[in-house]
């Protein structure tokens, strides 16, 4: 099952991205539109050229809006050609976050390590809606160190989680990933 979810184009801004000043723009709107819907794809069709600038401000803003929060908001980036997708991967790296990327039906993490990989492709396996238990033992990890590897990619929108209505007592999140995910 797809769900629709708003795009927001980046190349109505241009082909070429390339200041601070535009990124700190750009990040704004991003932050606005993320305030107001339970996932967002951030599109770069059309896009050529990305600058390092511009997309670290974008990612700060994602970051902001998202980390320490509900973590119920899911962010994936969309057709991205090899250079932008080349800086962008600097970025994440400097700024030690990740984001999750669609192609044709697939996710992939662009930053991050390759246990958040790892976790991102069990949780991509598991479906839709997922436990931590579920996630866990799929891993073939403890609980605690699953905890340690969800808050990086719930901290940016890799994941995101809701509580479960059907647990029967404490406080038990459900789990989901953005392969579900299409433009609006």
């Amino acid at each position: 099952m797809s769900v629709k979810f708003p795009i927001y184009a980046l190349n109505t801004h241009g082909e070429v991205l390339s200041t601070r000043p535009l990124g700190r723009d750009i990040g704004r709107e991003i932050h606005d539109r993320l305030l107001e819907t339970s996932a967002l794809m951030i599109s770069f069709a059309g896009v050529e050229v990305a600058s390092a600038p511009f997309l670290d401000e974008v990612v700060r803003a994602v970051r902001g809006t998202l980390a320490g929060g509900e973590a119920n908001r899911l962010v994936a980036v969309v057709a991205l050609n090899e250079d932008v997708q080349e800086t962008l991967n600097i970025v994440l790296d400097k700024n030690k976050m990740s984001l999750a990327s669609l192609d044709e039906g697939k996710v992939e993490l662009l930053g991050g390590n390759e246990m958040l990989r790892e976790t991102l492709d069990a949780a991509v396996a598991l479906g839709e809606r997922f436990t931590a238990p579920e996630l866990a033992e799929r891993l073939r990890i403890k609980l605690p160190a699953l905890h340690q590897r969800l808050k990086p990619l719930l901290d940016t929108g890799v994941l995101a989680r809701e509580p479960d209505e059907t647990a029967e007592r404490g406080k038990r999140h459900r789990y989901r990933s953005p392969q579900q995910l299409t433009p609006a």
